[in-house]
């Protein structure tokens, strides 16, 4: 829930070793996925984008966040991960809008028919708190 500095590196660094050695440089990843913090902190953003990272989206966050955010379509963000950086200290941040769930009442598993409308009928509706039209 709360690692220490030294093993968030240790650990990205040994993934992107592995990732590297079995497919190659261009498989490293650029975006990350916090799914479930107890906390964000500044610092996990910034040893992200120092490590190549461009993007993070977060899967929870506080409820009265979450609602404020989704009223001022700001689901997301480009965060200041460092002022200290002189280079790689912004990143895009996106908050999924049902946590690490799929979206009400579709099955991801499952196949059919009312699947694809049910699902496109929520994305609309998630869309609402995001000001571009990607989601």
């Amino acid at each position: 829930a709360t690692p220490h500095y030294s093993m968030i590196i240790d650990q990205m660094s040994y993934g992107h070793r592995w990732i590297n050695r079995t497919f190659g440089p261009d498989f490293l990843p650029t975006t990350g996925w916090q799914i479930d913090p107890f906390g964000h902190t500044r610092e996990y953003g910034s040893i992200l984008s120092q490590m190549g990272f461009n993007a993070l989206f977060q899967g929870r966050i506080d409820y009265q966040d979450k609602e404020k955010r989704m009223k001022e379509k700001s689901m997301e963000m480009i965060w200041k991960t460092d002022d200290n950086l002189r280079y790689n200290n912004y990143m895009f941040t996106g908050i999924t809008p049902t946590g690490y769930y799929p979206a009400d009442g579709v099955c991801l598993n499952c196949y059919y028919k009312n699947n694809a409308p049910l699902l496109i009928k929520q994305v609309k509706a998630q869309s609402a708190g995001y000001r571009t039209n990607h989601l």
